[in-house]
């Protein structure tokens, strides 16, 4: 039986946190922070207290209470005692915040496969921003074209153009057939033949479900969308 359970990126815009499940196989597609996380709680230099590990995180609903997923030391001053690992694999489309922001505190024995180009850019953050550190994790870097086998899963990484390089969708092959997630993708951008690819590989594969993100999705469009070439000049 193969379910998706969103735990972040609903009613909402970032925050992508996507379990899929196939039978024993559990893997996450991005595992990143909303943009308006914790408004309700926090704000300005009032922000959830490190030194208490997850338990604000808990305590206010920012992050799913999952054994299994997340690292010892977080876990300290928390009600959610550490297990070993009960997730197989996280997978991350691309390096914006809202995307991969939270891998910091997942257990660093889970494996993490990201773009070779996305990787890069993280690391650049954590040298350029004090703000940012993703910890040590099992890092697997992919290129289009390759598949990875996680479990009885296949997944697909292909890339597409977005406002970040090193941007991927992924076909995921499970056992009740392909399913689809586009990440973060523009058909408007230098690289839209890119975006066009993946589509195209997408519909090929007569998938069962599709995950999308939609930031402007509204009946009329007042604004305009502006190419890379109108912005440029």
């Amino acid at each position: 039986m193969v379910s998706l359970t969103f735990y972040g990126g609903v009613n909402e815009i970032g925050g992508n946190k996507i379990l899929l499940e196939d039978d024993d196989v559990r893997v996450f597609f991005d595992f990143g922070q909303s943009f308006t996380m914790g408004c309700d709680y926090f704000g300005g230099w009032l922000n959830p207290r490190r030194v208490n590990g997850l338990e604000d995180y808990f305590e206010f609903g920012l992050l799913p209470k999952l054994e299994g997923l997340y690292a010892k030391d977080f876990l300290r001053f928390t009600k959610i005692p550490y297990v070993e690992p009960r997730f197989d694999a996280v997978f991350l489309s691309h390096a914006h915040f809202d995307h991969v922001s939270h891998i910091e505190f997942l257990d660093p024995e889970i494996p993490i496969y990201l773009g070779v180009g996305t990787k890069l850019f993280m690391e650049a953050m954590e040298k350029t921003s004090s703000f940012c550190d993703y910890r040590d994790h099992r890092y697997h870097g992919f290129r289009t074209g390759d598949r990875i086998k996680v479990g009885s899963l296949v997944v697909e990484p292909i890339h597409v153009d977005h406002s970040i390089p090193a941007a991927y969708g992924f076909i995921i092959h499970t056992s009740a057939g392909s399913v689809v997630y586009t990440g973060d993708l523009r058909a408007h951008g230098p690289r839209k033949d890119m975006t066009k690819g993946f589509t195209e590989m997408a519909h090929k594969c007569e998938p069962i479900a599709m995950i999308c993100e939609g930031t402007r999705m509204v009946e009329t469009e007042r604004r305009k969308n502006h190419s890379e070439k109108q912005v440029k000049e």
